[in-house]
């Protein structure tokens, strides 16, 4: 043998030896997948060095779009536990499940009170329908902050009684029609059975209607009223209605409810998260229990005093209303009483259309808005348009959808470096 060979054979051994030590080392860790970056991270302040933490999706990619692929997943079958936010977030999850039927999961949103969203019925259908006897004055449709454009309506005189099943019929076939545009303040001479599509304010707004007749009537509407859409039927007095609802769901089986996902970024949500981690671990690995315990009351004790910090704060700002170009931040915004208005959906990849940016324009300017938000490290989406007209300034909030450098340089690489940048820099707008 030749001595060129017996160096590469002992080079070889070597690495093997070293590269055998190495899985050793992993081995003796059991391995824990989190889903994404903040859940990476509130997961790692309780667990410390005890596991091998992982995250399963990479943290330069946007969550909403990602897509796990097989050598991820086979990956991820080594695994004792996959943690996920939930609320819809990791739309994989479902399949994950199916595929890794022994994989045990904790979803974390589970514990929480999220805030639910359902979105318009589709064409020849309606989500709800309610009765009550009108007069001949004028009445309105006062809508609260909503993302959405319109919502469509009809009447229906009850020149009789009908049965709910002849109501569904009806309304089913009146909802085939797309309606009437009525723009915002506009007051609708109701004719019998005529779809009308109202405009919906961006932060506010009233549609006002009259009826032909005295007497019951009752309203189809594609949209129920619900925490990221409300609006409310009151008398020009300003006095809700008194109504009977007679269905508040879809008439079809397709009827779903939509999650705000972004539930990570209330503190509040964030101390249950750390709660619930603690407890899963203890349970998996109880000898590590006091080590848990330790690091997460050392977290929750940090997350307290922000919440805490930031609370009084806010009493004390004149404006509670922040304009931002991703529905991120409602969660955090319901935290402190603020009012999110984004100029996208539920997704970060939805742009906003020329129709709201020239509202979102128009609002700012009547509210002396003086910075406009958009997502850190992403497209600023029509955000960097409102700021240039109205003269504000443009300033970045932080998702943790996704982490990128330049934030963990910049602002920290923690979860709770990133929220306290969030909750510091929107303070400083309001003040």
């Amino acid at each position: 043998m030749s001595k060129i060979i017996k160096i590469i054979l002992v080079i070889l051994l070597a690495s093997s030896l070293i590269s055998c030590k190495k899985e050793k080392n992993t081995i003796d860790k059991p391995v824990v997948y989190t889903s994404f970056y903040p859940v990476y991270s509130l997961a790692k302040s309780v667990v410390g060095d005890t596991v091998d933490l992982r995250m399963f999706m990479p943290k330069n990619q946007d969550p909403h779009l990602w897509e796990p692929t097989p050598k991820k997943i086979k990956e991820l079958s080594k695994a004792d536990l996959l943690i996920i936010n939930g609320a819809n977030l990791e739309h994989w999850s479902d399949a994950i499940s199916k595929t890794l039927p022994n994989l045990d999961i904790l979803n974390l949103a589970s514990g929480v009170n999220l805030i639910s969203y359902k979105g318009a019925a589709a064409i020849g259908d309606f989500q709800y329908m309610v009765m009550g006897n009108f007069g001949k004055e004028t009445y309105s449709f006062d809508f609260g902050h909503t993302h959405e454009d319109n919502m469509r309506i009809a009447f229906l005189y009850c020149d009789r009684e009908y049965s709910n099943k002849e109501l569904i019929k009806i309304g089913r076939k009146l909802m085939e029609d797309t309606g009437e545009d009525i723009p915002q303040k506009h007051l609708i001479n109701v004719v019998d059975k005529k779809v009308y599509k109202l405009e919906m304010g961006h932060e506010h707004g009233e549609i006002y209607y009259k009826l032909p007749k005295k007497g019951k009537w009752i309203l189809f509407s594609d949209r129920v009223s619900t925490d990221l859409l409300s609006y409310k039927m009151l008398d020009l007095d300003g006095n809700d209605l008194n109504l009977k609802v007679l269905r508040d769901t879809s008439t079809t089986n397709e009827d779903k409810i939509t999650y705000d996902p972004h539930s990570w970024m209330s503190i509040r949500n964030a101390k249950r998260y750390v709660n619930d981690i603690e407890y899963k671990m203890s349970q998996l690995y109880p000898e590590n229990k006091n080590i848990y315990r330790k690091n997460a009351s050392k977290t929750l004790r940090e997350l307290t005093a922000l919440d805490y910090k930031y609370r009084d704060l806010f009493k004390n700002t004149k404006r509670k209303e922040f304009i931002v170009s991703h529905f991120a931040f409602a969660y955090l915004a319901k935290d402190f009483d603020l009012i999110q208005y984004p100029l996208q959906g539920l997704t970060s990849t939805d742009s906003p259309s020329i129709k709201k940016l020239i509202k979102v324009i128009e609002d700012s300017k009547a509210r002396h808005i003086n910075t406009i938000f958009y997502e850190y490290g992403m497209p600023k989406n029509g955000a960097d348009i409102i700021a240039e007209e109205i003269g504000a300034d443009l300033k970045g909030l932080i998702s943790m959808e996704y982490i990128n450098k330049d934030i963990e340089n910049q602002v920290g690489k923690d979860y709770i470096d990133m929220i306290e940048y969030n909750l510091k820099t929107i303070y400083d707008s309001l003040r």
